[in-house]
């Protein structure tokens, strides 16, 4: 990146509000100082940017030199110190690269360095944004198995329910024996559920660079973090730290230094030999030379440039697709999580309290034996279906916090609009699909 950009970058960050942070989550905090510190695809990038910084040092230098040692004999056998043109003659010999070739080829090396560090930003924010999906994935697969567990313990009150009524002659035995339906259904998907977590958490340890079977502690409570409704600090945010938008003004640069190169290459290059004959009882002999290259091919030679300049214009088209790309990116993350957001308010504030008082309800009025039992069911099933549908809409909302925190444009598939609330089972499969 040039100085340039690099201090309008730093005068926008200091210009702009910050986005408003998440709260703290000190297991999530250790997870992420794991994969930072032993993830292997972390340091496999590490190593290739160890190596491209090792470029520059090599190149800029001077071709080694040439050193030759060559017999040369007048007649057929051996006439060292008899004739005057035999000789033992030893030459040394040096190129010069053109002008201000050397430099160049410095700073080509050093540019590719610099985009080597851009690209393992990329790899940790990538990182980053595996571990939170990961353990917003862990959270929300332990919160379901806690919820089916209350579910269990909720389905056990009802069958209790309906066996006393039963027994005193005021309900039927079919009220019992579906009740016991439920019950045996549930154990299924506790079955299912506490497999889903233990594979959760696997995924991710592995993504935390852990050993798969390592315990993870729980954490608090899947809340919601808002991202406020001004998009201009996130704007700023994901402009100023795209590891993508850094690469491309990188890349920018390089095709800047290969135009230079190639005007470099039309200008002549210098070479310097020395040597010595020794001749035996004979006077030595030495010579000196210079060399000069013609680039009489000046076709080729602009071709060179030609060629350098239109892949520099193509760079600097890719870094506005870049900055138009990432813009997008932000805004359509920011809208969805705002439509996610308005949907968690409609779960806490209406759909899920609605919920629990017409199980409630609906349990009373069974008691007093004036509402059927499929009644009890149907609400208990509600409520649960629309608890699950808001357990995903958290998960997918830290999900999606996740790619535009990491500044990971194809981190997850974007949802055009956020689950409609009060559909049951439905909303619950649109929100996992959202958010894992």
């Amino acid at each position: 990146m040039s100085v340039l950009s690099s201090c309008l970058t730093l005068l926008a960050l200091a210009a702009a509000p910050a986005p408003p942070a998440a709260r703290p989550d000190p297991v999530l905090e250790q997870l992420l100082a794991e994969a930072e510190a032993q993830a292997p695809e972390l340091r496999a990038v590490r190593a290739e940017q160890a190596a491209a910084e090792q470029q520059p040092a090599q190149a800029g230098v001077l071709p080694d030199p040439g050193l030759a040692l060559t017999w040369i004999n007048d007649g057929w056998s051996p006439s060292l110190g008899e004739r005057d043109m035999s000789t033992l003659e030893l030459m040394l010999s040096q190129s010069l690269p053109p002008r201000g070739q050397r430099g160049l080829q410095r700073e080509r090396a050093q540019s590719e360095a610099r985009a080597a560090a851009t690209r393992v930003e990329a790899a940790r924010r990538a990182l980053r944004a595996a571990v939170k999906r990961a353990w917003a994935g862990l959270r929300q697969a332990r919160a379901e198995l806690a919820l089916a567990h209350e579910q269990r313990e909720l389905l056990a009150q009802v069958e209790g329910v309906a066996r006393a009524r039963y027994a005193v002659g005021q309900g039927g035995q079919q009220d019992v024996l579906r009740a016991q339906v439920e019950l045996t259904r549930i154990e299924t998907r506790l079955a299912t559920l506490e497999a889903e977590a233990a594979q959760r958490q696997a995924e991710l340890n592995r993504r935390a660079g852990r050993a798969l079977e390592t315990p993870v502690p729980d954490a608090q409570e899947l809340l919601v973090d808002p991202v406020g409704e001004d998009d201009e600090p996130w704007l700023v945010a994901v402009s100023a730290a795209s590891p993508e938008l850094q690469a491309r003004a990188v890349e920018q640069e390089s095709a800047r230094l290969d135009v230079d190169l190639a005007k470099v290459a039309g200008r002549p290059a210098w070479g310097l030999e020395a040597g010595y004959a020794y001749r035996g009882s004979l006077d030595p002999m030495w010579r000196a030379g210079l060399s000069l290259s013609l680039p009489v091919r000046r076709g080729r030679v602009a071709a060179g440039v030609a060629e350098a300049e239109a892949r520099r214009q193509s760079a600097a088209a890719r870094q506005q697709a870049q900055q138009a790309d990432l813009a997008l990116f932000a805004r359509q993350r920011l809208l969805a999580l705002r439509s996610v957001e308005r949907s968690l308010t409609v779960y806490a504030q209406g759909l899920l309290p609605q919920g629990r008082l017409t199980i409630e309800a609906a349990l009373a009025s069974y008691q007093a034996g004036k509402t059927p039992f499929v009644t009890v069911l149907e609400a208990q099933s509600s409520l649960y279906a629309d608890r699950a549908a808001w357990l995903a809409l958290l998960a997918g909302h830290a999900t999606l916090r996740a790619g535009l925190e990491e500044i990971q444009v194809e981190s997850s598939a974007l949802p055009v609009t956020a689950a409609a609330p009060g559909t049951g089972p439905r909303a619950a499969g649109a929100a996992m699909s959202m958010g894992r």
